[in-house]
């Protein structure tokens, strides 16, 4: 029943571009023509600004995502060394608010997802960055995302300890799956290929990641460094980042995150960026933002690329 209800949330989310298949029959009795579909087609345009973060202390931003619960808001974090917070943001970059997980550790945070979790609507941050790979276990905080957001908020949270089968990695690509809320990392690595790991989320016990695939990249920066996934009646996409490229993978309805990993990989459109590590789709799926760590204290610019 719960899939069924979120086949149907998916189909709605799926764009409409308004147009009419050429070969669609209208019904001349009414007048009225037939639904034209889901747009599943884009061509990406070029690279565009969006804007600067102004958030004071927002100066070295490692994970950024779309709201899907409060219109027009983003949430991003810092790399290691900040505080457990997250800057609420316009998709401008303007100061939105702070959500503080009182009490919580943040060792290495390293990127953001967004999906249901059970009748209400998550963020899920990754607690994943391991240079010196010593991490014994990473962590995934699941926090409840506010209603809205203007000020500085507390928010509640739940903490999940997964290590890895054979020794540490280190991760800087958060992904969750909207419809069961499976959480994947990335591996970032030197040499080919990235790991694709299920990272089980289970209160109280730590668990233990299970690989489900692995990514090639296929030239310049190996090193993994962002990823997001969107899933509507169009399919799965899946926008994987390095320092000096972006990719895009596609699948079909229904596939699995396995399948989805195993796909070809699309060169699409990024920003040449001095440090880039966060990458996220906007709500529709149809324009995707990215921003640099821009280490050294300048503000963080927004770079926006939209379907033509």
């Amino acid at each position: 029943m719960i899939r069924a209800a979120l086949i149907v949330l998916l189909l709605a989310a799926c764009g409409d571009d308004g147009a009419t298949p050429a070969d669609a029959a209208v019904d001349t009795s009414t007048g009225d023509a037939p639904d034209a579909g889901p747009s599943c087609t884009c061509t990406y345009g070029a690279v565009m600004n969006a804007g600067a973060v102004t958030t004071a202390g927002a100066d070295e931003l490692s994970g950024l995502v779309a709201s899907r619960m409060i219109a027009g808001t983003l949430w991003a974090h810092n790399d290691s060394g900040d505080g457990p917070r997250l800057f609420a943001l316009t998709t401008s970059g303007s100061a939105k608010g702070t959500a503080t997980l009182q009490a919580a550790a943040a060792d290495d945070w390293e990127d953001i997802a967004v999906a249901p979790c059970g009748t209400k609507q998550c963020i899920y941050v990754a607690d994943i960055g391991d240079n010196l790979m010593a991490r014994a276990s990473v962590r995934i905080y699941e926090v409840d995302e506010p209603a809205a957001i203007q000020g500085p908020v507390n928010v509640t949270y739940r903490a999940f300890d997964i290590a890895y089968p054979n020794g540490a990695r280190n991760s800087e690509a958060l992904f969750v799956d909207p419809r069961d809320g499976e959480s994947y990392i990335i591996t970032k690595q030197a040499t080919n290929p990235s790991t694709v790991y299920r990272m089980p989320r289970m209160a109280g016990v730590q668990s233990t990641a299970v690989s489900v695939g692995t990514i090639n990249i296929p030239g310049g920066s190996l090193l993994v460094t962002g990823a997001d996934l969107h899933v509507d009646a169009c399919g799965l996409n899946l926008l994987v980042r390095t320092y000096d490229g972006l990719y895009e993978l596609h699948a079909p309805v229904g596939a699995t995150i396995a399948q989805l990993v195993a796909a070809p990989k699309k060169s699409v459109p990024s920003a040449t960026e001095a440090q880039g590590e966060a990458v996220a789709y906007l709500p529709d799926g149809r324009s995707y933002l990215t921003v640099s760590e821009e280490p050294g204290g300048a503000a963080p610019q927004l770079k926006r690329v939209a379907c033509n």
